[in-house]
């Protein structure tokens, strides 16, 4: 009855507050079997037998809260580590205004961030999921290259380099006509070698 309120002391709470409720747990344990109260009171076992199986709840009962709050503890710190790195990646992206996408090679699955939308004039409604979303953005007789820049990466496990126009936009002044984009990237592997990202 006593594990889940100790489970969610160790969830919730620093080690130290799972350290003092199994304190609390023990001195519960020997004030039973000290003034037969209880299940550890029951005066029909012999006493040995209830101290026994008393420090072996306590021990037990103190091990697994322990670990399970050192476990915890440890998730919480890699979390904010992890925050903290977001953080400083979203300012770095910020500070240079540089936009951020990737693909999914298996699905075609294609996201980017709103600074991406923004240079490539994606419409922020309705953003391109797809690779085949996405191509028609580039202009048509810079995709061999951007295709063949994205192979040899692929192939290579190296990163890439290359440049591109935007495609024309109906209805835009010349001046706005030709934009051009460089594009820098890498493949990113599992641990069995294949591309992920």
């Amino acid at each position: 009855l006593v594990f889940p309120l100790l489970l969610w002391v160790a969830v919730r709470c620093r080690p130290v507050f799972a350290a003092a409720a199994t304190f609390v747990v023990a001195l519960a344990v020997i004030w039973s079997t000290t003034f037969d109260v209880g299940h550890f009171g029951d005066s029909s076992l012999p006493l040995a037998d209830r101290i026994l199986a008393g420090q072996t709840l306590v021990l037990a009962g103190a091990l697994l809260l322990l670990i399970l709050a050192a476990l915890f503890a440890e998730r919480r710190r890699s979390e904010a580590a992890l925050r903290d790195s977001n953080d400083r990646l979203q300012l770095a992206l910020d500070g240079s205004e540089l936009g951020v996408w990737s693909i999914d090679p298996r699905s075609g699955r294609f996201e980017n961030d709103a600074r991406d939308r923004r240079i490539h004039g994606h419409h922020s409604d309705a953003p391109p999921k797809s690779l085949a979303e996405a191509r028609p953005f580039v202009h048509p007789d810079d995709l061999p290259n951007l295709d063949a820049a994205f192979a040899a990466s692929g192939r290579t496990g190296g990163s890439y380099k290359a440049e591109y126009r935007l495609a024309p936009v109906p209805g835009c002044a010349d001046v706005c006509q030709e934009r051009w984009i460089a594009v820098r990237g890498t493949v990113v592997r599992n641990a069995a070698g294949r591309p992920v990202r």
